[in-house]
């Protein structure tokens, strides 16, 4: 039976070529199936060792399943046999992103990808994904908003734009992308700065309020000063403790400088032990002066709540850090960007795909006659059916569309918890202005009572503007909404068991794969969830108590808006335990997800035999190109290499006019059939002796005869 299995896989391998293996790869890359994807790629790659798009789709499923130093060879040798391949420089750049030390020449090769795609928004996408990571923002913002522009339906670029508006900072801050230094031991070294700072916080504030137990209540002077120097030497092993697991103590000041709040709790907790050590000593010390007694109780209150007041202040910060009525609205429009109906990926009957082996999509594919058909074929344009009947899954669809969507809408769940958060404090501080103002300062009562009644209006705003899923109507198909478009998309296709999130691991996926790690299920519409629709109710109430008190001096407001701003504090704070003990993501910013789909696995354009022997056995060709002064053509030698790029051998002004500008079309006339032509648009790049064209357009076409020419 062994025999039998082996002979089927063989016959299976012999039928299909190695365009329809890297069809099939592409498609199982989209339905995040990185090992069926990467044993596809490999079977192209022995049938096709000279092909990019083998090597390419080889180094990308790698790449998902998080073996980059693995990825880095194929990619590589994907751009050594086409360097004029968008894809290819976009997966090399990809897989280089995550490896220490290759920060700028991801860079690079991102800008390479987009000065040969400018049409494409993926290479955009891409930088705006590196500028993410190193927290620059306004130029994450910048190309994302590029890319939308060219693509406004690009799920990836929609949702990474709202992080980049809410000024999100990854789960690595501390550390620059950019630095040789491995990730993992700068993340030891925060953990261990982290962890000695909490230590030091919880050590110092019940040292102090032991002692001071001791020593106010009990009358036991001697013991409570005992206390305190045990707690200061308990400290010192906690400390060895946690810097012998710091072995880079040189990148520590960097990660403190690129980590603000990481900085700021070390210094907390070193200003918290230093007030303990001073509150103690001013205590031990005899004869000290009564002139020091408040500077002993301040010292006291400064290691007691230095502590929470360094956490107080670093949520109030992230609240109030970014734009999130702007990113939610990027949020909610990613939550419901059709995709195409039985997508690839799905387990739906079979997609129809428009990608073709050209870029632009010259022609109809499913017209014509013979001579069409040849036409066709020579151009190496395999029609509506994908590379030999094959489709080729192309965009965020299948289930990394989903999986698209689950992030967003997780995201929108957390950036409207942020705007309640805004509104809480504002109306906590309008409150308190109006109770302690309303007995001295009627006017400034009044007045901080008519904010008070204003500032619910942009969560309000918000907050109705976030569609229900009966609200969405499939706007691409023409049709009313259907029950499972608000979680699965618009083909209503239920996603595999693999697809589905393991609530009970803290968001890890059942599946493998880069994009999904850590994704919780979120598939509820935020307007028909209790908790922020409760916090919203109640901040209306609080806003409503707050103007009564504070315009119309009333007694019943006075207490009214106060509790409901306490049972919001209440509520969020029983979500965040709730979704802590279950390990399931909460409504804080940790909890905000980069949205990274596949990318760069389209097809390479091949060139049929016939394009192939017209410009191995012309007898002239033609470069075009384009200079200061507008295109120009020269004569050109050409040859095909064994990749399936052109060779040719042009003058020195053509060389340097293609490195200022790499578009290039090549044309020659088949020797075969004297009344046809082939032409080639793609990118060139400087090879030994010869440019390099990567085919991205392939044209044939028939010159006209004498009945046509007048």
């Amino acid at each position: 039976m062994g025999i039998a299995r082996n002979g089927s896989k063989s016959d299976e391998k012999a039928d299909k070529s190695s365009r329809e293996w890297c069809a099939e790869a592409a498609a199982r890359l989209h339905a995040e199936r990185p090992e069926d994807a990467l044993s596809a790629a490999r079977a192209a790659a022995d049938l096709d060792p000279a092909g990019e798009w083998p090597h390419r789709l080889t180094g990308l499923a790698l790449e998902r399943l998080g073996r980059d130093r693995d990825a880095l060879p194929p990619a590589r040798h994907a751009v050594r046999l086409a360097p004029g391949s968008w894809a290819a420089r976009l997966g090399l750049a990809t897989v280089l992103s995550h490896l220490p030390g290759h920060w700028d020449e991801a860079a690079g090769q991102a800008a390479l990808a987009r000065r040969y795609a400018p049409e494409r928004p993926e290479p955009l996408v891409l930088e705006g994904d590196l500028a993410l990571l190193r927290g620059t923002h306004d130029r994450a913002e910048a190309a994302y908003r590029t890319a939308l522009d060219l693509d406004p339906g690009h799920l990836q670029a929609r949702v990474n734009l709202g992080l980049a508006l809410l000024r999100w900072d990854p789960a690595r801050a501390h550390h620059d992308p950019a630095w040789p230094i491995d990730p993992r031991e700068t993340g030891r070294a925060r953990r261990a700065l982290e962890v000695w700072s909490r230590q030091a916080h919880l050590l110092a504030a019940l040292a102090t309020v032991a002692a001071a137990t001791l020593a106010t209540a009990f009358d036991l002077g001697g013991p409570a000063g005992m206390a305190g120097l045990a707690g200061l030497a308990a400290l010192v092993p906690l400390t060895l403790r946690q810097a012998r697991r710091v072995r880079i103590w040189r990148w520590v000041p960097a990660m403190l400088a690129r980590d603000p709040w990481l900085g700021a709790a070390v210094l907390s907790a070193v200003v918290s032990v230093g007030a303990f050590a001073g509150w103690l000593g001013s205590a031990l010390l005899p004869g000290t002066s009564p002139f020091l007694g408040p500077v002993w109780g301040g010292l006291g209150l400064i290691a007691v709540l230095s502590g929470p007041a360094h956490a107080a202040l670093r949520l109030l910060a992230q609240t109030w850090r970014g734009h999130p009525l702007q990113a939610l609205s990027h949020f909610t429009t990613a939550s419901f960007i059709p995709h195409p109906a039985n997508a690839p990926g799905t387990d739906g009957p079979e997609a129809t795909s428009d990608a073709s082996t050209t870029e632009e999509g010259a022609a109809q594919h499913d017209a014509g006659g013979p001579a069409e058909r040849a036409e066709r074929a020579a151009r190496g344009d395999t029609g509506a059916g994908g590379v030999h009947g094959v489709r080729v899954a192309r965009g965020d669809v299948g289930a990394g569309g989903v999986h698209g969507v689950r992030v967003a809408r997780r995201n929108a769940g957390v950036a409207l918890w942020i705007l309640i958060g805004r509104t809480w404090s504002v109306l906590a501080a309008l409150t308190a202005v109006a109770l302690v103002a309303e007995p001295r300062a009627a006017p400034v009562a009044v007045a901080a009572g008519v904010l008070a009644a204003a500032a619910p209006y942009p969560l309000l705003r918000a907050f109705c503007r976030v569609p229900r899923p009966a609200d969405h109507v499939h706007r691409a198909a023409g049709r009313g909404p259907r029950p499972a478009d608000h979680v699965y998309g618009a083909s209503g296709q239920v996603p595999r068991p693999a697809d589905h999130v393991h609530r009970g691991s803290g968001g890890v996926p059942l599946s493998s794969g880069r994009a999904r790690r850590g994704v919780g299920a979120t598939g509820r519409a935020y307007r028909d969830d209790p908790w922020p629709a409760g916090a919203v109710v109640l901040l209306v109430l609080a806003a409503a108590g707050c103007a009564a008190g504070g315009a119309l001096g009333a007694v019943w407001a006075r207490l009214a808006g106060p509790a409901a701003l306490a049972v919001v504090a209440v509520m969020f704070a029983l979500l965040s335990a709730r979704a802590w003990w279950r390990g399931v993501p909460g409504p804080w910013r940790s909890s905000l997800l980069r949205c990274d789909l596949p990318a760069g696995a389209d097809p390479s354009v091949p060139l049929h035999p016939r394009v192939r022997r017209a410009f191995a056995y012309a007898r002239s060709a033609v470069l075009t190109f384009g200079d200061p002064l507008g295109p120009r053509m020269v004569g050109a030698a050409t040859s095909v290499g064994p990749a399936g790029d052109l060779r040719v051998v042009v003058e020195d002004e053509a060389w340097q006019a293609v490195e200022a500008d790499p578009r290039v079309a090549v044309f020659a006339a088949d020797p075969e059939r004297g009344r046809h032509w082939v032409e080639v648009r793609g990118i060139a790049v400087a090879g030994p002796g010869s440019l390099r064209v990567t085919p991205k357009q392939v044209l044939v076409g028939e010159f006209p005869g004498r009945h046509q020419r007048h």
